[in-house]
């Protein structure tokens, strides 16, 4: 009997998509840090409207994202390269960053 959807994956294969989303979230991570950034020099150190909102917003994007990126640097270092997993949907989902990102 089958439970579910279930693919088998190369531990390879699963360390290459864990870097490739790794790389994706730093990229993520350096987008929010430029919009800091931006936002630091657009209101001479003094938030827009004195709503420090969007900063904070963007600074909680940047540790997400960077802790995804650990996360995933984290996978693709310690999995085990040469044996097979068996991923459900959501797992796979999550490699192929078709979950919420």
């Amino acid at each position: 009997m089958i439970h579910g959807l279930k693919v088998r994956l190369p531990g390879a294969r699963v360390a290459e998509m864990a870097a490739e989303r790794a790389n994706h979230h730093r990229g993520k991570a350096r987008k929010y840090t430029e919009v800091i950034a931006l936002l630091a020099s657009a209101s001479d150190g003094h938030e827009p409207s004195d709503n420090p909102m969007p900063r904070r917003d963007a600074s909680a994007k940047v540790r997400e994202h960077s802790g995804k990126a650990e996360f995933f640097d984290y996978l693709a270092t310690y999995c085990e390269k040469s044996e097979t997993y068996e991923l459900t949907q959501d797992e796979l989902g999550t490699l192929l960053g078709t979950l919420r990102d």
